[in-house]
């Protein structure tokens, strides 16, 4: 099992670094964010070669972020996939294509998505709402 472990001030350097060599840009792939996140999501971190690996907990269960850093990928989606293996768990990644498309504008499009399926929602009941971009 990998060691997963709650981030600390003394992991920035390390997760700065791989952070930087990943190309990833958007507010998700910051040393401060993780650490000041990582309570209310229960982040754990846990470093594969030069690959930064994220466990969280959300309301569906265990979850782990795209592996961030350089070198091959493989050897970190094998390990998250055991870890959630021994834990009788399917993986589950988020970020894929934030990580594909190496911006964080993926997510907010969902986020748009949203939007929309709220304000029909809402609609739907009969109930006021601000139609976003009006």
């Amino acid at each position: 099992m990998l060691p997963f472990k709650k981030p600390t001030i003394a992991d920035r350097e390390w997760i700065q670094r791989i952070y930087e060599c990943s190309g990833f840009r958007g507010a998700e792939y910051t040393f401060a964010n993780l650490y000041l996140w990582s309570r209310a999501f229960q982040q754990k971190i846990a470093r594969l070669d030069d690959r930064l690996l994220i466990q969280f907990e959300g309301s569906r269960g265990l979850g782990y972020a795209y592996p961030s850093g350089r070198g091959p990928l493989a050897p970190a989606l094998d390990a998250l996939r055991e870890q959630a293996r021994s834990q009788g768990r399917g993986l589950v990644l988020a970020g894929i294509g934030m990580a594909y498309a190496q911006v964080s504008r993926p997510a907010s499009g969902l986020e748009h998505y949203f939007s929309h399926l709220w304000e029909m929602m809402a609609l739907e009941r009969g109930k006021p709402y601000d139609l976003h971009g009006i």
